[in-house]
């Protein structure tokens, strides 16, 4: 899936979750908040990573995982991204890529340090991301009514504002 089109899915999840919310469905507005998050995070570490698209399949995974070659544009904009001195990026290649699922993930929390912009959204956003971090995709088995007004309107604005910035 190409950077562009994470993002117009992204868009259009926010834009289902803002209808959902203004007719009281406020369930399934906060769910489609946290994938307008999760697809959002996941263009942010293609851009990172120096991608086009964002893998599917095991072996585009696979493939993605190993395809960094050291001194590349992509490895000095991994290595700053991530804050890795480039003398232990062997051993952090190692621990990290050898399992190229760590990249098949939908844990908030995982694909914001995966963007390379963790501290710097955890510092600007605190509040915003305080809530939106609580969204897991799990959440889709809560009892219906789980979500309030209040509840759902603090996801939206905070995804809203988030999104300004990503």
């Amino acid at each position: 899936m190409t950077r562009t089109q994470l993002k117009v899915i992204a868009k259009t999840c926010l834009k289902d979750s803002q209808m959902l919310f203004a007719a009281k469905r406020y369930d399934a507005a906060t769910a489609l908040c946290g994938y307008a998050i999760e697809l959002v995070l996941k263009e942010r570490v293609c851009r990172t990573l120096g991608w086009t698209d964002f893998p599917e399949t095991n072996g585009e995974f696979f493939q993605k995982a190993f395809d960094i070659p050291e001194n590349s544009v992509k490895l000095k904009r991994f290595c700053k991204s991530f804050n890795i001195p480039k003398d232990e990026l062997t051993e952090f290649h190692r621990k990290c890529f050898k399992n190229h699922r760590f990249l098949r993930v939908n844990n908030l929390e995982t694909l914001l340090v995966l963007s390379g912009i963790a501290e710097k959204m955890q510092q600007r956003f605190f509040i915003e991301w305080s809530i939106i971090k609580k969204w897991n995709p799990q959440n889709r088995y809560k009892k219906m009514g789980s979500e309030t007004w209040n509840s759902t309107e603090l996801m939206l604005s905070s995804v809203e504002t988030l999104f300004k910035d990503l």
